[in-house]
């Protein structure tokens, strides 16, 4: 028996046996075809990008209606890429000057762009290079096709080894019988990564040389919860296993059945649970989870492949038709946070270098898109005449933005003839707006904490920089107090504050947040069960025992062990293990 360390990015548990299939990236086929041969392998490659496109948008269909949105938009910079002009030039160039054959022409272009991605200093663009590699093994697939009966069809309790994997690889694998996964490289914030845990298959990755020190059909065993696989486990591992497999299944399977009681704590205080969502149909898992409303509909999910910004009519007619659809609950609308990472097609002329410091959200809105801004007020105005609608605005910096901001709202209004205007927030997620919280919750109705980009500007730490994922977590010491003072300065202006972003989603950290006194938490609605479970198996008093032991930690480290020990007698199988968020 061995064991061995990872690092978990798909919780749960696994036992069974190594498969190592043949994933790695194709041999270079160097061969100069004649001149009489180019137009040839020109229209081989012609073929293979439409049978590619046809085949990701077929694929991307598919996610999406098993896995949802989020899952789906993995595939969208993949489709992007299958007609991004200099990519196609580029082979094309490698095929008529060079003569290179179609196999060479294509990974000698995949192997720049990888490169290039791989030299990056950001590593968000670094992780960008498994992309790309996913689509050369698609395309080598069209032009050279092989068997992959391996994939398809495996035995039961299959554990996949391998050095890398690619969101195409396990949505080609044999589900039901893929138990888990074990790779050498890929992080927690990997499309692969959000894919096993969308599957809800266990994965751990960071084992140095697993495809070496494993052998096919070996014996293992997975624990996702802490990164620890065994390799070749006794017997007695075997049963201690088996008992912690049983004892996971059974708190998942309790948290789901107790989706329909009130989320309170064990003595008595009510925490109110809502949904984050970015597509219209993603409102029905509201009521299919018992979530109290939208806590935050990222309204630019909405727009980002159109060509043509989103007209009032459009704009009008979704917000309506959500809204409706919750019955009466309240509906946040987060007005376009675009900038950064987000950056839609019809802006594709405003993009900007060093996108995640510039212009971003609210001051995007107020100076860069001021005629999308309008129409997304005055859209969100008339679907509040009839349904229970607030506005909230995104990285907001301070009073002198917001009241920009609020003048606008009142001018649209009073143009609209609407009198009774909708409860217009604000989103706290930047070092600027904690320090003038006082001034924010003066000249807004409520308040939402964005714990993603806060963590990121108070760490300066890239959130999707998965090197430095023990830094960028909100269980920082300086965030949690960054965090509490909000919360604190909230209660005593009598206005609500929703914690939005992933820490709400995971029940050990949400448990931890009602320990600062949080009382509002809005999260992916798949999370909600567990989140539930946690916070109705907790005491008030402990978590906010809890909480000051936090605030006054020296450290990530320290703080994330508080949070396992503290919650591991209530919680057992989600506190094993540290916590990073």
């Amino acid at each position: 028996m061995k064991i061995v360390i990872g690092k978990s990015i798909s919780p749960g548990y696994a036992k069974g046996r190594a498969v190592i299939p043949g994933v790695c990236q194709p041999e270079l086929t160097k061969v100069q075809i004649r001149l009489d041969h180019i137009e040839a392998e020109l229209g081989r490659f012609h073929t293979a990008l439409e049978n590619s496109y046809r085949e990701l948008e077929q694929l991307q269909a598919r996610v999406q209606s098993e896995l949802g949105s989020d899952s789906a938009d993995i595939f969208s910079a993949h489709l992007m890429f299958l007609k991004d002009p200099q990519f196609i030039d580029r082979v094309e160039v490698c095929i008529r000057n060079d003569r290179m054959n179609l196999e060479s022409a294509i990974q000698v272009t995949i192997d720049e762009l990888a490169q290039l991605l791989e030299d990056s200093n950001n590593t968000y663009l670094r992780e960008r290079a498994a992309d790309v590699r996913d689509l050369h093994r698609r395309l080598h697939r069209q032009i050279t096709p092989s068997d992959h009966r391996q994939l398809a069809q495996l035995a039961p309790e299959s554990i996949l080894v391998a050095r890398e994997l690619l969101p195409s690889d396990l949505l080609e694998f044999d589900r039901e019988h893929l138990v888990g996964i074990i790779t050498e490289t890929g992080g927690e914030t990997g499309h692969a990564a959000i894919l096993a845990r969308a599957l809800g298959v266990p994965a751990v990755t960071g084992i140095a040389n697993a495809s070496q020190i494993i052998t096919p059909g070996m014996p293992l065993l997975i624990d996702g919860q802490s990164g620890k696989v065994v390799l070749e486990p006794a017997p007695q591992e075997l049963q201690a296993s088996v008992a912690r497999q049983a004892s996971y299944d059974r708190i998942v399977q309790d948290a789901v059945d107790a989706e329909e009681c009130e989320c309170k704590t064990c003595d008595g205080t009510k925490v109110r649970l809502f949904a984050n969502i970015g597509r219209p149909f993603e409102v029905d898992l509201v009521a299919r989870h018992h979530l109290d409303g939208v806590g935050l509909f990222r309204t630019e999910y909405l727009f980002l492949d159109e060509p043509y910004a989103p007209s009032f009519e459009r704009q009008r007619e979704i917000y309506c038709k959500v809204a409706a659809a919750l019955d009466g609950l309240p509906l946040v609308i987060r007005t376009l946070d675009l900038g950064g990472d987000k950056w839609p097609a019809f802006l594709k002329p405003r993009f900007e270098a060093n996108p995640n410091l510039g212009v971003r959200g609210l001051r995007f809105s107020l100076f860069a898109a001021e005629e999308l801004f309008h129409a997304q007020i005055r859209a969100a105005l008339h679907a509040a005449k009839e349904h229970n609608v607030r506005i909230m605005l995104p990285m907001v910096l301070g009073q002198a933005d917001l009241q920009h901001a609020i003048s606008i709202i009142h001018k649209i209004a009073e143009e609209n003839g609407i009198i009774n205007l909708p409860p217009v927030g604000a989103l706290v997620e930047t070092p600027a707006a904690v320090f003038a919280i006082d001034e924010i919750l003066a000249n807004c109705d409520f308040i939402s904490i964005g714990t993603n980009d806060l963590t990121q500007f108070v760490l300066a730490a890239d959130r999707n920089a998965t090197a430095l994922i023990d830094d960028y977590t909100i269980l920082h010491p300086s965030v949690l107090r960054a965090v509490q003072r909000v919360i604190t300065a909230a209660d005593g202006a009598g206005k609500s504050a929703t914690i939005c972003g992933e820490a709400a989603a995971d029940p050990r950290v949400a448990c931890l947040l009602v320990g600062l006194g949080a009382r509002r938490l809005s999260m992916n609605p798949v999370s909600a069960a567990q989140v539930r479970y946690a916070v109705r198996a907790a005491r008030k008093d402990s978590l906010e025992q809890l909480a000051q032991a936090a605030l006054t930690s020296d450290s990530t480290q320290t703080v994330s062990t508080l949070v396992s020990d503290a919650l591991r007698s209530i919680y057992p199988e989600f506190g094993s293990g540290t916590v990073s968020v």
